[in-house]
């Protein structure tokens, strides 16, 4: 028995890390497994009060392109948090957008400039320079939100949402912006959307 505690608090500290990395596979996963398999494209709405799911206009006007239709499309709106207070960095819509982005099952955000530049510090965007969206986002380069690195890098993460017919849907009161994950599945429908969005 000694030897057993002995072993035990030799190795708690890999123990503890085996069991939080452990815990984080099996999120992942689960996110995974409930993301269904044919999801063409995913959207996650954060801090949206408004109704943007299935049966609201956006939805429906996304899955009238000619591209988008018969699609598999969710529009996700259960987030709700605001990175301008620290503490809600440990907040648990928070953290299921990471576990999201990290996992791949997202898309793109909607979202508040706080919330952009917060979720920004983790490096969670993707650089809208990127080959796979640079040509179709280059129209709308001076809408673009510079985010700065601790490097002192100034990297282009969102596009401002202004005077898209969408606008006052989405029900924001502050500046809105559209960001694409930097595991995005499907860049081409990421396009899709925020073209629709910006006119």
């Amino acid at each position: 028995m000694d030897r057993i505690k002995a072993f035990a608090l030799h190795y708690r500290g890999v123990m503890i890390a085996a069991a939080v990395v452990l815990f984080f596979a099996m999120y992942f996963l689960s996110i995974h497994i409930r993301r269904p398999a044919d999801t063409w494209f995913y959207a996650a709405f954060i801090n949206e009060y408004n109704t943007v799911g299935k049966g609201s206009r956006i939805y429906d006007d996304f899955l009238s392109l000619d591209e988008a239709r018969g699609k598999n499309v969710v529009f996700d709106s259960n987030y709700f948090f605001d990175l301008s207070k620290e503490s809600d960095y440990a907040n648990r819509y928070y953290q299921k957008l990471v576990a999201h982005i990290e996992a791949g099952t997202v898309d793109v955000m909607i979202l508040s400039e706080d919330n952009l530049s917060g979720i920004a510090r983790g490096g969670r965007f993707l650089d809208l320079r990127d080959e796979r969206v640079a040509d179709g986002l280059s129209p709308y380069k001076e809408n673009f939100y510079y985010y700065t690195t601790d490097e002192g890098e100034s990297i282009p993460i969102g596009i401002r949402l202004v005077g898209g017919s969408y606008r006052d849907e989405l029900g924001y009161l502050e500046d809105v912006y559209v960001a694409v994950s930097p595991k995005c599945d499907n860049p081409q429908a990421a396009l899709l959307f925020i073209e629709m969005l910006m006119k």
